[in-house]
């Protein structure tokens, strides 16, 4: 069924919400960064060449990193490691698509591309914004 935030007195308010969202990240100045995020979508079997072929989308997208604290714990529960693990956290009025497990983020730290895998995906009850666990592979 439609959620509070999609019917009665409060319909349209999930968008005015994300709106509200983009424009705040526009307000943190050089604080975000544009990372390329490729979406791994399902693999599809092609009889001509008899195996399965997955198909990879690059995108481009806009977000703050911060640490990752224990107590911001993903549901379901995954390992996090608090040492290492980042929070990508990004407007979702911004996304074309809806990231997974399967997704990797590429950050340009240093003049070097590091890639990250995305652990685990969050959004707040408003699905204003993706918050993103990520571990750098390697």
């Amino acid at each position: 069924g439609a959620t509070l935030l999609e019917r009665g007195p409060l319909a349209g308010l999930r968008e005015a919400i994300q709106k509200g969202i983009k424009a705040g990240f526009g307000g943190l100045g050089n604080l975000p960064e544009t990372v390329s995020f490729d979406h791994h979508l399902t693999a599809v079997y092609e009889v001509s060449a008899g195996e399965n072929s997955a198909t990879i989308e690059r995108y481009f997208v806009t977000g703050v990193f911060s640490a990752f604290k224990f107590s911001e714990t993903p549901y379901p529960p995954t390992s996090v490691d608090v040492r290492t693990d980042l929070k990508f956290i990004s407007p979702r009025i911004d996304w074309p698509f809806e990231p997974t497990t399967q997704d990797v983020l590429h950050r340009l730290e240093n003049e070097s591309t590091v890639t990250y895998e995305v652990r685990a995906v969050m959004t707040d009850p408003a699905e204003a914004t993706y918050s993103m666990q990520i571990r750098r592979k390697g």
